[in-house]
C-alpha cells in the first residue's frame, strides 16, 4: 500500500510526514525502517503541526502522535487551536492502543526550581518556564 505524503528515503527506510506551505515554519515526519512500513495501517496528516500513524502490533496496537507545537511568539489563538487539535487526535485514538506521543512541544525549562523536577530539568535550562 501506498501512502500519501511519504517517499523512501534509502531502501530501508521511509519518511511519512504531514507538511505546511512555508518552508522551515511547520511540519511534521516519523521514519520508519523497512521492517515498520508493513505494520502501518492508518496515516493520518491532521495538520501541518500534527500527524498520527496506527501500526498493528501483536497484543495492541500502536498509535504514533507526531506533534510541532506552536512558540510563544504565536497568537493565543494559534497555540490553543494547536492543543485543542491534539485533544482531538488523542480522543479519536482507540481505547485498546497504546499511544507514543512525541514531538517539539516548544517548552521552555528553566534552571531548576524544586527538588521535584530536578530528575526532569537538571541544571541547564534558561529563562523562565512556560
Amino acid at each position: 500500500m501506498e501512502w500519501q505524503r511519504t517517499f523512501h528515503t534509502s531502501r530501508r527506510r521511509k519518511k511519512m510526514y504531514s507538511g505546511g506551505d512555508k518552508p522551515a515554519y511547520s511540519g511534521v515526519a516519523v521514519y520508519l525502517d523497512k521492517d515498520c512500513i508493513n505494520m502501518v495501517f492508518e496515516y493520518d496528516t491532521v495538520n501541518d503541526r500534527i500527524m498520527s500513524i496506527r501500526l498493528k502490533g501483536t497484543a495492541h496496537n500502536l498509535t504514533i502522535i507526531q506533534t510541532y507545537a506552536p512558540t510563544t511568539q504565536a497568537s493565543e489563538e494559534e497555540r490553543e487551536l494547536f492543543y485543542d487539535c491534539l485533544q482531538q487526535t488523542l480522543d479519536s485514538v482507540q481505547k485498546q492502543d497504546e499511544i507514543l506521543i512525541m514531538g517539539d512541544f516548544n517548552a521552555t525549562v528553566s534552571k531548576r526550581i524544586s527538588e521535584k523536577v530536578c530528575n526532569t530539568i537538571g541544571e541547564y535550562g534558561i529563562g523562565t518556564r512556560n
